[in-house]
Formats: C-alpha cells, structure tokens, sequence
C-alpha cells in the first residue's frame, strides 16, 4: 500500500500528528490485524507476539517520558509504540478499528481508585491497613458477609448487614463501591430480589449511624446553617474600631507608666537598694548659676536701652535748633 513505501521519518511524522491518541489506536486494533506473508498460525503469533513486546517497552519509555518530563525520548517512544508494532502486523485487517476502550478504562479506574481510597479512609478505625491491604484481603472477605444475610434471610438480614457496617464505619455509598471493586460482587448482589434492596435501603436512611469524622465542607455548612444572620447594622454614630483600639492603646499607655512609676516608688523603699543622696552644694550651684545669668542678661537690656535714649537726644536738639 501507500503507506508501506513511507520513510521511517515520514511515519514518525504521523506519530506526531497526535502522539497520545496514535499509540492508543495501534494498541487497540493490531490484534485484529493479519500480518502479510505468513503461511501458519504460529507466524501470525510470533508477528503479534513482538508487536506486543515493543507496546510494553513502549509503556515504560512513557512513564519516563510523562513522569520526569524527559521529551527527548519522544522518537524512541514513537518508534516502540507506533511504528515498530504496525510494521510487525503490516497487512489485512478483519472488523471495523476500534476507538481506544483504554480511556474509558482510566476513567473508571480513577473512580474505583477514589472509591477505594475512601473506603479505606473510614476503616482505618478499625483495621491498620493500606489501600492494597483493604483491596486484596479485606472486600473479598466482607462482600460476601453483606449480600449473604440479604440474599439467604431477606428483609432479616438487614439488621445484621447494618450493624456489620456500622462497625467499620461504612456508608451505603461504601457498600455500592464495595459490591463494584469485588470480582465477583456484581453477580452476588443480583440474587438479592429487588424487594429486599429496596428494604434495605430505606431501613438504612431511617437509622442513625455512627460518624468517623465530619469533613471541612460539612463543618462549615453546619456551622453556617446554625450561625444567625449576619446583617451589618447602621453604624454611623458608633465609634470605630480602630478608635476604641487607639483609646485602648492610650489606657496601655497610661497603666505602664503608673506601673513604672509604682517600681521607682518601690526601689527607695527597698532597704536592700541604695538610691544616691542628692546633693544640697549641687542644687546650690545651679540656683546661683541660674541667677548670675538672669542678672547679666538685665544688665545687658539696660546698657541697650541707655545707648539707644544717648543716641535719640541730639536728633531731637537739631531737630529744635533747625
């Protein structure tokens, strides 16, 4: 065909058209391929057989590539996943292609991955054991404890299955995910008549059950559904907050101060403290300083007035003379 006479480059070139969807197509679709120029089935086998080696080396190149960002390995990644394996199974196809069923699978994955982290979550206070732990040993072993008492005694066996859940902490939300990650869960479940789920369920939602912990997200809608209503009342002739804070400032201020003042009063009643004496020759000095300088600052306002009349006199004469 056309594509066969295509370069090496010119195939990675379609890998990059839309290099996380490609591999995915080749992944889902090179089993039901016909590889060319094979005379037995063994052949065929050994074609796909390599195809499959390459997907798989591929799949670890892309942990590398996504998981630590390394792009350069891009072209190894291209050649494991896309062209290599295409070129194993090059030749018929039988059906239709298929879109790739491994994107639904993530998405369910993810969910039950979620599922599963709660579930272990509430059974913690019980058992000490991890997501794996409560996945391999834990479900198959309660599943059927559950559905059993539903199945065997019908509307009777709700008070056991109640009370087997409300001793792991479990909801009938834990019990769906539960009955959905067992292997063998679904098919169990349904030999349950609809009569007795239906039962069970209300009889559920009457009770009262035990509660592990209360999210953040329902403390706070509690707390905001008791809480009364805060309306801002009008506040324009009462003194703001950052007035009374200021005043109290002040008060602070104030009671330092006295509390000071109250220390230094202490002090000189300490007989174990001696406060220096003040000195009478010390306070006499400064007084007689302080008043040899107010005397020779009179004086000099006097001299100055003198001089100024002296001057002012003949000015008047000469004015009378003329």
């Amino acid at each position: 065909t056309e594509n066969m006479r295509l370069s090496f480059s010119d195939k990675l070139d379609l890998y990059y058209s839309d290099f996380s969807i490609v591999p995915l197509f080749v992944q889902e679709n090179y089993i039901d391929n016909r590889p060319a120029g094979c005379e037995s089935s063994l052949e065929v086998f050994d074609r796909l057989s390599m195809a499959a080696d390459l997907i798989s080396e591929a799949d670890i190149v892309d942990s590398k590539l996504r998981g630590s960002q390394q792009w350069g390995l891009m072209p190894l990644h291209a050649a494991l996943s896309s062209v290599g394996p295409a070129f194993h199974v090059s030749g018929g196809h039988d059906g239709m292609y298929r879109f790739p069923g491994w994107l639904g699978q993530n998405s369910k994955g993810s969910k039950l991955s979620r599922m599963l982290r709660d579930v272990q979550t509430h059974m913690r206070l019980r058992v000490s054991a991890d997501k794996t732990e409560i996945r391999k040993s834990y479900i198959p072993a309660l599943v059927p404890e559950l559905i059993s008492p539903l199945a065997t005694q019908g509307a009777g066996g709700i008070s056991d299955v109640v009370s087997l859940m409300d001793h792991y902490y479990l909801t009938k939300d834990h019990f769906d995910a539960m009955v959905e990650l067992h292997m063998d869960g679904e098919r169990m479940y349904k030999e349950v008549p609809a009569a007795v789920k239906s039962a069970f369920t209300r009889e559920y939602n009457k009770l009262n059950h035990p509660v592990a912990f209360q999210t953040v997200a329902n403390a706070a809608a509690s707390k905001a559904a008791s809480a009364p209503a805060s309306l801002k009342p009008d506040m324009e002739d009462v003194i703001d907050d950052d007035d009374d804070a200021a005043v109290a400032v002040n008060d602070e201020g104030d009671e330092d101060d006295e509390e000071e003042d109250q220390s230094s009063d202490g002090l000189d009643k300490d007989v174990l403290i001696k406060m220096p004496a003040k000195s009478k020759a010390g306070s006499a000095s400064r007084a007689e300083s302080n008043g040899s300088s107010s005397s020779t600052r009179g004086r000099g306002r006097g001299r100055g007035a003198k001089a100024a009349s002296a001057t002012s006199q003949p000015r008047k004469k000469r004015k009378t003379a003329e």
